[in-house]
């Protein structure tokens, strides 16, 4: 008798062990199960010598043999990244995505009505206050310049006065100074809020798709406006949209070759850039002549990285880091501050720091992102079943749910009878999966109802007399979530 044969017997006692096309994670353990099987068998036919009290020497195998070989239990044990902050050398993990994102400062634009910021007259924010226009400017003089001398001893006035004539004269900030300064501000520092304010950020954006298709269309960009809120010395002076030169060069790429052939479009192109008719700066190009603009965007937990070129001098990069933040603040109750992310100390050395100055570290008391406590269960979420719920801070976007319900609300979930036994469920029950797909479309409708959302994938960690316990990341971070979280003392295991 081969394995197979074993499967259909027990199959026959029970058609819930039959093997489907897409097995379940228990269905293997049965498998397993079965091999040992068959050693008792060939013991009891004395063709191999096993020692067991399993052995029926004067029985044949039946189903309800096989299934009293099976285990009682299974408890599945996701295999996760270990935290960057558990591991005791850091060194051998990335620390940095390959993203990289290019920085960038609104120009100041001056004449004799007043201060803006901008890049051009028809592209800019409206103009200052003129009653803080002059500390404006001397507070952002160290870094302006114009004609290649730098403004740090000029007074408003005195650029005025000195070269100021007509018409509205443009002046750029140093950006190399400016990220100097940025790089090593203090938390809630004034000037790096300014500066911040007026700062935009792309990244180089492939021109075209597979297809050959440009990857943007003219009407989106068109329409493309970046948002700007300005502020100086905490109070906001302005909110405005402008739209963005580099958006220029888009549509005037998709205006020259949106009739060239499909097939032709990358080398007619890539043959247009190199003659250099748009500035060297946005031609960008692996070995394989992946065509790229930039394009707006930002880095999700940025970090600023200054690295040194092969003649000594210093540049800044700006990167997303791998897993950044360690955990969330106390605040002086001793409660959570969600909004107060902490990051890994291993991020602010002399040479690496946050892209954002409100995201410096704190010398605060804080609570890791793997810290699991037990929450408070309402009279609803218990008379469905739920027995308890865990739960992790894990990003500050959104929290993991540990939850165990009775193995007779499984059932109802499933619409399993009050008889089905233990045994048939566990090997037949699917334990990791989307949350739409057919074996657990029903278990996530009851989690939406009585807990929260799924971000995407539910796992099924162990399914016994005692319960079914479920994990699942949340989609988003609702406030309830928080409170409950902050109502709760830490687990003494996770």
């Amino acid at each position: 008798v081969d394995n197979l044969d074993y499967r259909r017997l027990l199959a026959a006692y029970n058609p819930k062990y039959l093997k489907l096309k897409e097995q379940t994670e228990g269905s293997h353990i049965l498998d397993a199960s079965l091999v040992f099987a068959a050693g008792l068998d060939l013991s009891a036919q004395g063709k191999i010598n096993l020692k067991s009290p399993l052995i029926h020497l004067d029985e044949k195998p039946n189903g309800e043999w096989l299934e009293s070989l099976l285990p009682d239990s299974i408890r599945l044990q996701p295999i996760k990244r270990t935290l960057k902050y558990r591991k005791s050398d850091k060194s051998s993990t990335s620390l940095f995505k390959a993203t990289m994102y290019a920085e960038r400062f609104l120009s100041l634009l001056v004449n004799t009505k007043g201060v803006r910021f901008g890049f051009t007259e028809e592209r800019c924010t409206e103009y200052i206050k003129k009653d803080i226009e002059e500390e404006l400017f001397e507070n952002l003089r160290t870094f302006l310049f114009y004609r290649e001398e730098s403004l740090e001893n000029y007074s408003l006035a005195q650029f005025r006065s000195k070269f100021l004539e007509s018409g509205t004269i443009v002046l750029k900030l140093d950006r190399q100074k400016v990220k100097e300064y940025l790089q090593t501000s203090r938390l809630n520092d004034q000037l790096s809020i300014l500066l911040e304010s007026i700062r935009y950020t792309t990244q180089n954006k492939k021109i075209l798709d597979e297809k050959n298709e440009f990857s943007l269309t003219k009407e989106k960009l068109i329409s493309q406006k970046t948002k700007f809120e300005i502020y100086f010395k905490g109070k906001k002076l302005l909110t405005t949209s402008i739209n963005m030169p580099y958006v220029d060069e888009w549509i005037n790429i998709i205006k020259l070759f949106t009739k060239v052939k499909p097939e032709e479009r990358h080398k007619s192109i890539y043959n247009y850039l190199r003659e250099d008719r748009i500035e060297n700066q946005y031609l960008h190009h692996s070995k394989r002549q992946k065509l790229s603009l930039p394009y707006e965007a930002g880095p999700s937990g940025g970090m600023r990285i200054q690295r040194q070129t092969p003649f000594g001098e210093s540049v800044f990069q700006v990167q997303t880091g791998e897993t950044s933040n360690i955990g969330f603040a106390l605040d002086s109750d001793g409660k959570v501050d969600f909004s107060s992310p902490i990051l890994d100390p291993i991020y602010t050395s002399g040479k690496v720091n946050t892209f954002k100055n409100s995201d410096r570290i704190r010398n605060e008391e804080y609570v890791y992102l793997d810290e699991w406590r037990k929450l408070q269960i309402n009279e609803d979420q218990e008379n469905n079943g739920i027995i308890e719920i865990q739960m992790s801070p894990a990003t500050k976007a959104r929290a993991t749910l540990r939850v165990k319900i009775s193995l007779q609300q499984f059932k109802k979930i499933n619409h399993l009878t009050e008889r089905e036994s233990l045994k048939p469920i566990l090997y037949s029950t699917k334990l990791y999966g989307k949350k739409d797909t057919e074996q657990f479309s029903k278990l996530s409708k009851f989690l939406d109802k009585y807990i929260e959302k799924q971000r995407d994938y539910i796992t099924i960690l162990d399914i016994s007399d005692d319960g079914v316990t479920i994990e699942y990341v949340t989609d988003g971070f609702p406030s309830n979530l928080k409170t409950l979280y902050n109502l709760s003392k830490k687990t003494k295991k996770g």
